[in-house]
């Protein structure tokens, strides 16, 4: 009797905990799932190609894109959502204009374009910028806005200014804010690299303007996801040889005086596909940096 009753008591163990294994392999499926990343590409439609590619979870909804704008120095800014289903979590590409400050500040009015750059203060740091120009235009229904914590990123920041040649300053941040959009409260983290150039007037922009965000309390989760966003945003050559092709045809209708939206439109559809040994240079350069 006792030799049954054990066999029957190390029977139930044995099923309730394969009945625990079975769950903790579930669980861990279900977080493998979760984790599926796929490839998006985000097409310039007026070239017809993808401009750069991001890695975001699978089954995610991407609105936005990119916008050619022939009054800026950059030409082509990116705005571009890769939201989850249930809009509980969101990747972001923020738009990156380029700005100009220094004694061009006492000639003209902030926020004017001078030469397709927008006059501007420069801010202490890029956590600074996220605070006072990112955020209130991407984000402008926000309310009581918090700064959570900042980390340091320089050596990010450098990587990418590598890209820029000598003389190129950089800093970088992940600065985490909170606020309440829409009933919620939510929690962003902004990954942002100021580059600074030029001299006394000063020449700057956010080179990498990327965020994650989702509802307070659920950002560190998806740490993993977020780093593999941000370190996957890669330009497609193809489209970085047709860019500068056409910003330098456009550098050169502005200089003669013609420079119009039907002039940018024009060099956009004349724009080579000639790789030239100058552009792989800089191609090359980019990549070993990224």
């Amino acid at each position: 009797m006792r030799s049954i009753m054990h066999r029957s008591r190390s029977q139930a163990v044995a099923c309730i905990f394969s009945l625990l294994l079975t769950l903790c392999f579930t669980t861990a499926s279900m977080a493998l799932d979760n984790l599926k990343l796929r490839t998006y590409s985000i097409v310039d439609p007026q070239m017809g190609i993808p401009a750069f590619h991001v890695l975001a979870p699978a089954g995610w909804l991407i609105s936005g894109g990119l916008t050619w704008n022939p009054n800026l120095a950059n030409l082509v800014t990116a705005n571009v959502s890769i939201t989850a289903p249930d809009q509980s979590v969101g990747f972001y590409v923020h738009p990156a204009p380029q700005y100009i400050s220094g004694p061009i500040q006492r000639q003209w009015p902030t926020g004017q374009l001078y030469l397709g750059m927008i006059v501007t203060p420069m801010p202490n740091g890029p956590t600074e910028y996220v605070q006072q120009l990112l955020l209130p235009h991407q984000r402008p229904n926000a309310q009581n806005v918090r700064l959570v914590s900042e980390q340091d990123m320089s050596a990010w920041a450098n990587r990418i200014a590598a890209l820029s040649g000598q003389g190129t300053m950089s800093y970088g941040t992940r600065a985490r804010f909170s606020y309440f959009e829409d009933g919620k409260k939510w929690e962003e983290d902004f990954y942002c690299a100021i580059l600074v150039s030029g001299g006394p007037n000063q020449l700057w922009l956010a080179d990498r303007n990327l965020s994650v965000r989702a509802e307070a309390g659920k950002l560190d989760t998806l740490q993993p996801l977020a780093n593999a966003f941000v370190n996957s945003f890669k330009m497609n050559f193809s489209w970085f040889v047709r860019f500068v092709d056409t910003q330098r045809q456009w550098i050169a209708a502005r200089n003669q005086g013609i420079a119009d939206a039907g002039v940018l439109s024009d060099a956009i559809s004349k724009s080579s596909e000639d790789f030239t040994q100058n552009l792989m240079k800089q191609w090359q350069q980019r990549t070993q940096a990224e």
